[in-house]
């Protein structure tokens, strides 16, 4: 489990560009943070190292963002889904697929349906964000 602080969203874009090194490609990672913890924040971090020219949004009302350049992004927000069988249909298609990225947030929810992921946890803490990144198998 690795432990980081964020003073500022570039320090958590900094901190999500260095994730970003220890990809290889078909790993699903699970986002968890209360409402405006970083998340997507995060995601925009990992698409910029990935340079992915797209600009990075937030999949709440879509549920479901791409985003294409040598590595594909799947972005999803599981924020309003609540039933695990819709989150397994909605994500079967696109879990765990060579030379592609899943994040998920809202990730706790899915976290049943998978074998192994990568699990993100970002906390408020006053004006900082405590990030722990944890690499899970069952």
């Amino acid at each position: 489990m690795e432990k980081y602080i964020s003073e500022s969203i570039e320090d958590t874009i900094k901190i999500a560009s260095d994730f970003t090194k220890t990809l290889k490609g078909g790993e699903v990672v699970l986002l968890d943070g209360e409402l405006g913890a970083g998340k997507t924040v995060f995601v925009k971090g990992v698409a910029d190292a990935l340079k992915i020219e797209d600009t990075v949004t937030s999949p709440s009302f879509s549920i479901m963002n791409v985003y294409e350049d040598t590595v594909k992004l799947y972005h999803f927000d599981l924020y309003r889904l609540d039933d695990l069988f819709e989150i397994e249909q909605l994500l079967m298609d696109y879990i765990y697929i060579p030379g592609s990225v899943v994040m998920i947030e809202w990730g706790y929810k899915a976290k049943d349906i998978l074998n192994e992921y990568i699990f993100i946890d970002i906390q408020i803490e006053g004006d900082r964000r405590i990030i722990t990144i944890d690499r899970v198998k069952s």
